[in-house]
């Protein structure tokens, strides 16, 4: 019989595989980001909105606290089959004043980055259609 092998997996930053945008209207839409994390945690997402030329925001980053929604997630037995995988779905309103105006398609992409007790991810950049 074989004896186990046992491979450590050293701690890196999360890696962000995938991003996609869903349930869009005038003014609101979420983006579901897929990636692991070989530490089993996250901390922060950050999304900056990049406008299309010619348009502008009020608030074009934000900081997300993930902490309480990842460390749920990775003690769970269903996290324990995907090792670090996870996904994570956000949804976004955007406001102006006005309950008509296509205020989504204002945006050309959102730059996602994730942290974990190791560092900060690449930045995945997520277009909008």
């Amino acid at each position: 019989s074989a004896a186990p092998l046992s491979v450590p997996i050293p701690r890196s930053v999360p890696k962000l595989v995938s991003g996609a945008i869903a349930n869009e209207t005038l003014n609101t839409f979420s983006v579901t980001i897929t990636g692991f994390a070989t530490s089993r945690n996250l901390r922060q997402v950050d999304v900056q909105f990049t406008p299309k030329s010619g348009q502008s925001f009020t608030t074009t980053k934000l900081t997300l606290d993930v902490t309480p929604a990842a460390t749920a997630w990775f003690q769970t037995a269903a996290s324990q089959q995907v090792g670090g995988g996870f996904q994570l779905s956000i949804p976004f309103s955007l406001q102006n004043g006005s309950t008509t105006d296509d205020l989504v398609h204002r945006l050309d992409s959102l730059s996602i980055t994730a942290t974990n007790d190791a560092g900060v991810s690449t930045q995945l950049v997520v277009p909008l259609p």
